[in-house]
């Protein structure tokens, strides 16, 4: 019973915690590994998907978009750190192609769903078994997701900045 117009507040949680979760990615690369924020990524957005299939209160739900917002930027982050280090320009430009492959069949998903007479909650459930999908994926291969060091071949050298840092350049606050 929350009116139409609070979609925005329920997107306000996520949006700042994949604000705060891409901000921090390189300490948390450098703590958890590549392999590692990427699995962390995959199990908290899990948990927040799952939570938006469950929860029943709009406070749960706000708890939820935030949760489901950290996954979201470690799983974003990890996988285009990965990428444009490891491939080329080309290669990340599949990576964003095949990002706008889900954004336009998961809404497509979710109507047919509605329309099937299902509730929203069975699409997010449904995602976050998508999502437990992913993390069996990643589990055994976590090692091989990594940086490239400088004693590897055709190394691109990867230059750490601190979210200040990273917040001091005009062209972040532009994107």
């Amino acid at each position: 019973s929350v009116p139409l117009e609070a979609m925005g507040i329920l997107l306000l949680p996520g949006t700042i915690a994949y604000m705060l979760t891409s901000a921090a990615s390189g300490r948390m690369i450098t703590g958890l590994g590549l392999g590692g924020m990427l699995l962390a990524g995959a199990v908290i957005r899990g948990i927040g998907l799952l939570g938006y299939a469950t929860v029943g209160t709009w406070e749960l739900l706000l708890v939820t978009s935030f949760v489901s917002g950290i996954g979201s930027g470690a799983i974003d982050t990890g996988f285009n750190t990965y990428v444009a280090t490891n491939h080329s320009a080309g290669r990340l430009g599949w990576l964003h192609a095949f990002f706008g492959v889900g954004a336009t069949f998961g809404p497509w998903i979710m109507t047919r769903l509605l329309v099937g007479g299902q509730s929203w909650q069975t699409g997010y459930l449904l995602a976050a078994v998508g999502h437990v999908a992913l993390i069996a994926a990643l589990v055994p291969v976590m090692k091989e997701w990594r940086l490239p060091t400088a004693t590897d071949e055709n190394a691109v050298p990867v230059v750490n900045a601190t979210p200040w840092q990273t917040l001091r350049r005009p062209v972040v606050w532009l994107a």
